[in-house]
């Protein structure tokens, strides 16, 4: 697909070479360019509904439980074990971000290694939660 500009984000498009990828990157893209109010709603419902995840596990595993039809105890083993590495406060994780890059630059899907800033519209990010999810609902 290689390099084409869209909606005044032209660096998160960069690069990419998988038609789906691509036609992901220009919904982005234009919902960044148009909505960003609604884009910042979003990303602060999407962290404080991961942080209610980390905050209330068993209702997280029977969600996911139902949701996927899996059986509830390998969904507890999973969360477990996939819990420490999870960040629940609505930060990017840019150490994983530059090794999911190097990753896509190795498979070939990237074709040279970019910063991370390539990829983040910057200012979209929602500030840490510093209260627990229970205040911070009531405030």
């Amino acid at each position: 697909m290689g390099r084409r500009e869209c909606c005044g984000f032209p660096r998160l498009c960069a690069s990419v070479e998988h038609r789906v990828a691509g036609m992901f990157c220009l919904v982005l893209c234009t919902a960044l360019a148009r909505e960003p109010k609604l884009v910042r709603v979003f990303l602060k419902a999407a962290q404080r509904s991961s942080r209610y995840l980390a905050d209330h596990q068993e209702e997280w595993i029977d969600f996911n439980a139902r949701l996927f039809g899996l059986d509830r105890n390998i969904v507890a083993r999973s969360v477990t074990r996939e819990r420490p590495t999870l960040h629940f406060d609505g930060q990017l994780d840019y150490p994983g971000l530059e090794r999911a890059i190097a990753l896509q630059h190795h498979l070939g899907a990237i074709k040279q290694s970019l910063p991370v800033s390539h990829f983040v519209a910057e200012g979209f990010q929602p500030p840490p939660m510093e209260k627990p999810l229970q205040r911070a609902m009531l405030n």
